[in-house]
């Protein structure tokens, strides 16, 4: 910091987006000098790297400001104060997008915590460290990313937790994993440092800023949005309703691209062309339906949701902008309520609950609509990001195991109606290309069969010849299936021992989370037991 001649908050926020971190050396105390105080080390190149950033300037210009500022309200010269205050100089951080993301596709790959960090405090009361400026500017952006994942379709997972709302997009090929709060009020921790969090968030905006610039361009998109009958800027309000129609650059006709057709195809060609007909299938999964959202369910979510796979939404006019049909439309298909009574039902709908929505995403189908009628006790809300995972002392859960072989099963009846042709040819292929092995010994004659098994049975099993002048060692050298890990653990260093340890204890930690669920559940089936047990008797 002596060399930079910055202050402690400034080189923290300079360190932070720049993206360098502190380092441990090898030898801690050789590197501490002897000394016993904590000290963080950080890497000299690192050091010269921030030398030559032109924040460094800024930062100078904004303490000389502070300073005036100060002394101009210390003297009671408020207008001077006021003046200084609107020539404050201002810090941009665009060089910084383009030096720490080279190319598009790995400020893709980082997004994930820029798009947490924007719906966090995009519900964020506004307080003294993050202005009410900011926290529009993080709803506008959360409003523009969820546009494009609407317009082109990318949304493949949804899940609703304690925290919120986990979605999962796939955009250019890039699997992106963000959280969205629940749309209460945020207390405010006071353990949190603010300061550092507005760090981070700064420069968040203006990657996520270039982001939506760049995706709305590739689908043909007018950023910032506008209304195709107007001219001006979209508001974050209408926005979020997800029913408006937005401009785009030039009316370029794009036709999809038919796949090529071959008279022989191979079975990895087939199967390619199948789950590029599924996953066009599954984004206009809500095509041909019509929902209405009732005022008891979180409209935004479900409205995002919904429309991603190309259905029609719409909610009451005093819920909020953008209705575009009423509760008395008959051509409304499906109603999302979240009570047991419903009055004034109508024959010509479905009412069923929120969760069926969601279920439907993760099942990559419609699914039957019994189990979410208003009133009835709902399924498992089964998560559908740990149906994939690998490690098998995880607890899944059964009901993910049901959807697994349901979907499995799904999958082989079309495979085998659509792949009959090609295994009656490879079966016939088969019969045909038999082994001359096995016909060798079928013409091989009996008598010398006889023989040879005769001459096994009476010398053994055949013993390996061995070189002359070679001795032959009578000891067995039998080897444990499994070494002794701690013989192993104590024969690693210091510092590979210490990362055993660790990854042993996340192994032992992984199991004994799994028997706990295993028991909640074993206690959960009980108790539903009992129940059904006491309303049936």
């Amino acid at each position: 910091m002596r060399k930079l001649q910055v202050s402690l908050r400034s080189f923290r926020r300079l360190c932070i987006l720049k993206g360098i971190y502190p380092v441990q050396p090898n030898n801690e105390k050789q590197a501490n000098k002897g000394k016993s105080f904590r000290t963080t080390f950080y890497l000299l190149k690192d050091i010269k790297f921030l030398s030559s950033e032109p924040l460094l300037q800024k930062f100078h210009e904004q303490r000389i400001f502070v300073k005036r500022i100060k002394k101009a309200v210390g003297r009671c010269e408020y207008s001077k104060a006021e003046d200084l205050d609107e020539r404050f100089p201002k810090v941009k951080l665009d060089h910084l997008v383009f030096e720490r993301y080279p190319s598009f596709e790995m400020a893709l790959n980082d997004i994930d915590d820029a798009l947490c960090a924007i719906f966090l405090f995009a519900t964020y009361p506004p307080n003294e460290t993050i202005s009410a400026k900011l926290v529009h500017m993080c709803q506008r952006l959360a409003a523009e990313f969820f546009n494009y994942v609407i317009y082109s379709r990318s949304l493949r997972k949804v899940f609703i937790s304690i925290k919120g709302y986990y979605y999962q997009a796939e955009i250019n090929g890039q699997s992106i994993v963000w959280l969205q709060p629940h749309q209460f009020t945020q207390p405010v921790p006071r353990l949190v440092d603010f300061r550092v969090m507005r760090t981070f968030l700064d420069f968040y905006v203006y990657l996520l800023g270039f982001v939506n610039f760049r995706l709305f361009q590739s689908i043909n998109l007018v950023y910032p949005p506008k209304l195709i009958s107007s001219e001006r800027e979209l508001e974050t309000e209408y926005l979020t309703a997800f029913s408006a129609h937005l401009c785009k650059l030039a009316d370029v006709q794009t036709e999809e691209v038919a796949l090529d057709s071959f008279q022989e195809t191979s079975e990895a060609l087939l199967q390619q062309q199948e789950e590029v007909e599924a996953d066009q299938k599954f984004k206009r999964l809500f095509e041909g339906c019509k929902f209405f959202i009732s005022r008891e369910v979180p409209r935004e979510q479900f409205a995002f949701v919904i429309r991603c796979f190309g259905g029609d939404v719409s909610w009451s006019a005093t819920q909020g902008l953008g209705s575009t049909f009423d509760e008395s439309d008959s051509s409304i298909t499906h109603q999302i309520v979240d009570r047991a009574n419903v009055d004034g039902r109508k024959l010509t709908r479905f009412y069923v609950q929120p969760q069926w929505v969601f279920d439907c995403v993760n099942a990559r189908r419609l699914i039957p609509l019994e189990p979410y009628f208003p009133g009835k006790v709902l399924p498992p809300h089964v998560s559908p990001f740990s149906s994939g995972a690998i490690n098998a002392v995880s607890y899944i859960p059964p009901e993910s195991k049901m959807l697994a072989h349901k979907m499995a099963a799904d999958e082989m009846k079309g495979g085998d109606k659509k792949c009959g042709g090609i295994q009656r040819q490879t079966a016939e292929s088969s019969d045909e290309g038999v082994s001359s092995d096995d016909n060798d010994e079928e013409d091989r004659p009996a008598s010398k069969r006889r023989k040879e098994s005769a001459t096994e049975g009476k010398l053994g099993p055949l013993k390996k010849t061995v070189a002359p002048g070679k001795k032959v060692s009578n000891k067995k050298t039998e080897f444990p299936d499994s070494h002794d890990k701690d013989l192993v653990a104590k024969q690693l260093s210091k510092h590979r021992r210490f990362y055993y340890n660790a990854s042993k204890r996340r192994e032992q930690e992984s199991v004994d989370k799994a028997e706990k669920l295993m028991e909640k559940r074993k206690m959960a089936d009980k108790i539903k037991r009992k129940a059904c047990k006491a309303t049936n008797g």
